[in-house]
């Protein structure tokens, strides 16, 4: 979302040279470790939150989590604009907060419901529905609310040709799909063996 979001930035009267062009390094890092550390988080919440009866865990854990989630993808946005090779991006505190603020919110939110509704997935596609609108307002509020307070102070003109943005695109897009595709595989073969387990 951070690089598609971005593209939508268009800086002076949208000529070339002057666009936020990103360093390939930057892209990968910001999109790969998010995804570790939201499953990581999920998998403990996930041990925590079932495994426990006491509810000071449950709710220790689910917000562990959020927290996590959050912080993941909040890193992932600023992680992501330091890897500006045209600009100097200059956050503002009071907006990085805000962004946070609203990532661990929304994050808290949507894996609260996640696992209280857990029980209750199949058949439910309204629910599946509203925690990927959570999570998505989470990234989507985050972004922009981290967008809106960051300055620009241009460093050099892009040299090479337009085509470096979509690059970066496509990298971005190419990590995360194929980390989602590892996710799930390992999520199949766990579930596999917690159902053969079960017989």
């Amino acid at each position: 979302m951070h690089f598609v979001g971005n593209r939508a930035i268009v800086l002076g009267d949208g000529e070339e040279q002057i666009q936020l062009y990103y360093n390939s390094s930057y892209t990968a890092v910001s999109a790969i470790l998010p995804i570790v550390v939201i499953f990581l988080g999920l998998l403990v919440a996930d041990r925590f939150y079932r495994g426990s009866r006491n509810s000071i865990t449950r709710y220790a854990a689910l917000a562990m989590c959020g927290i996590l989630s959050g912080a993941a993808v909040t890193e992932m946005h600023y992680l992501g604009n330091q890897g500006t090779t045209d600009y100097r991006l200059i956050p503002s505190w009071k907006y990085v907060v805000g962004a946070a603020s609203i990532a661990v919110g929304a994050c808290v939110v949507s894996f609260s419901l996640f696992f209280h509704w857990s029980r209750h997935w199949m058949n439910n596609t309204w629910r599946r529905f509203t925690v990927a609108c959570v999570l998505a307002v989470a990234v989507s509020g985050m972004h922009w609310t981290g967008a809106a307070g960051t300055s620009y102070e241009l460093k050099g003109y892009h040299t090479g040709t337009g085509q470096g943005r979509n690059i970066n695109l496509i990298i971005a897009v190419c990590l995360v799909s194929e980390l989602l595709l590892w996710c799930s595989i390992v999520v199949a073969y766990m579930l596999t063996n917690l159902v053969l387990g079960c017989m």
